[in-house]
C-alpha cells in the first residue's frame, strides 16, 4: 500500500468530464492522473457511506451491530452538499407536488417533492437568502 500524503483536483479537462488529480506519496513522489467525474461523485458517496473509527458501536437485542454517528446525535450539525447540477419538475398528472433533484443521474442523487405551499415558501426564502448572500459579498468588496 502506498501512503499519500496530498491529494489535490487540479482542473477540469475541456470538455467537463474529466478532473486532473494530483497525488503526492510520503516520499514526495508526485503522480498525475485524469479521473472521470463520475468516478469521484462515486468516491464521494462511497466516503459519505463509510463508518467513521471516531463512530460508536453499539449491541442491538438482536444481537447485531448498531452504528451511531456523532453527526446523527447532534440534530443541529447538518452536512452540507452543494451540488454540481439540479433540476424542478412536477409529479403531475398523478401527484400534486413540485420535485427537487440534485446531481441528477449520479449515485450522489437526491430528490424532494414538496406540496405547493412549501414550494412557493422555499421559492420565496431562497430569493431571501439570495439577496442576504448577495449583499453581504457586495459589502465585502467596498473599499475602507
Amino acid at each position: 500500500m502506498i501512503d499519500v500524503v496530498t491529494l489535490r483536483a487540479d482542473n477540469y479537462s475541456p470538455d467537463g468530464k474529466r478532473i486532473s488529480i494530483s497525488i503526492v506519496t510520503n516520499d514526495s513522489t508526485e503522480m498525475k492522473f485524469s479521473v472521470p467525474v463520475a468516478c469521484l461523485h462515486e468516491l464521494i458517496a462511497d466516503l459519505r457511506k463509510l463508518q467513521s473509527p471516531r463512530d460508536s458501536v453499539s449491541p442491538t437485542p438482536s444481537n447485531q451491530t448498531a452504528v451511531t454517528s456523532r453527526a446523527a446525535e447532534d440534530l443541529n450539525r447538518v452536512n452540507v452538499t452543494v451540488p454540481k447540477k439540479w433540476m424542478l419538475g412536477s409529479g403531475l398528472p398523478n401527484h400534486p407536488v413540485v420535485i427537487m433533484v440534485f446531481d441528477p443521474q449520479t449515485k450522489a442523487q437526491a430528490g424532494y417533492a414538496l406540496n405547493v405551499t412549501a414550494a412557493r415558501e422555499m421559492a420565496a426564502g431562497l430569493v431571501k437568502q439570495a439577496d442576504t448572500v448577495t449583499e453581504h459579498e457586495k459589502s465585502k468588496r467596498k473599499p475602507n
